[in-house]
């Protein structure tokens, strides 16, 4: 099955979360996904090979940096005050992971 890769974002706080969707491109919508985290070790880069086997096998992918790791906005060390719900900090995820 064929995939297909766009960059996304999403804000978390007061930051710019990035990361990206893959997809496959032969999938009616709604397709089911999952969302691959990469720990405090490392980066999305070395998930892409997952998301991508994924979305080959008809899943959707979301890979993403945490706040100030890789290509997300954030200083290290910095934490959002108050409690945050969800993906996005304010409860509700992105309207593109819809």
């Amino acid at each position: 099955m064929l995939m297909q890769r766009e960059r996304v974002t999403f804000g978390s706080g007061d930051v710019t979360c990035a990361g990206y969707l893959y997809h496959p491109t032969e999938a009616e919508a709604p397709t089911p996904g999952v969302v691959l985290a990469h720990g405090f070790s490392g980066t999305m880069d070395r998930l892409m090979v997952h998301a991508s086997r994924l979305a080959s096998a008809g899943l959707a992918a979301l890979i993403f940096d945490y706040r100030s790791f890789g290509e997300s906005d954030g200083t290290p060390g910095r934490r959002p005050r108050g409690p945050t719900r969800g993906p996005a900090g304010g409860g509700r995820l992105p309207a593109w992971s819809r």
